[in-house]
């Protein structure tokens, strides 16, 4: 279920993303099995190597090696896809995406969009998915 662009991250935008990651799944305080699950898996796809710097997983959001549009619009719509990946998104993983979604100068109307596109995906069936990518891609782009 992630992972649908990362792979268009460099690597350390990739590591950059798995501290954000690593954020928001802390954000609530308690690690639910199935989100440490999820960041496991997560930290195998991106590939070895791929570390979160402990600095960016508890410090400030680290924007400059997110130099596009694009890169920034997919490292946040990953992250809303890991934050609805228990079909609950806590309050304090909310928070924690507004910070991040506001370091990452994403308008309002995308963060709604790609919000309800990743809720949409995560509730969708697999045979699903290739179309809502396509659609994520527009609103990627868009």
């Amino acid at each position: 279920m992630l992972n649908m662009f990362l792979e268009e991250l460099n690597p350390r935008q990739k590591s950059s993303f798995l501290a954000l990651a690593t954020r928001v799944i802390l954000a609530d305080g308690d690690v639910a099995p199935e989100e440490d699950v999820i960041l496991n898996r997560l930290k195998k796809s991106l590939g070895s190597g791929i570390v979160a710097p402990p600095e960016e997983v508890f410090g400030v959001t680290n924007t400059a090696v997110f130099p596009s549009r694009r890169s920034r619009r997919i490292t946040f719509l990953e992250l809303l896809v890991l934050a609805y990946a228990d079909e609950k998104v806590h309050p304090d993983e909310s928070t924690v995406l507004t910070e991040i979604s506001g370091a990452l100068e994403i308008e309002e109307k995308a963060i709604d969009n790609l919000s309800g596109w990743a809720h949409r995906y995560v509730s969708s069936a697999a045979d699903e998915h290739d179309t809502l990518k396509a659609e994520a891609e527009s609103l990627i782009d868009g």
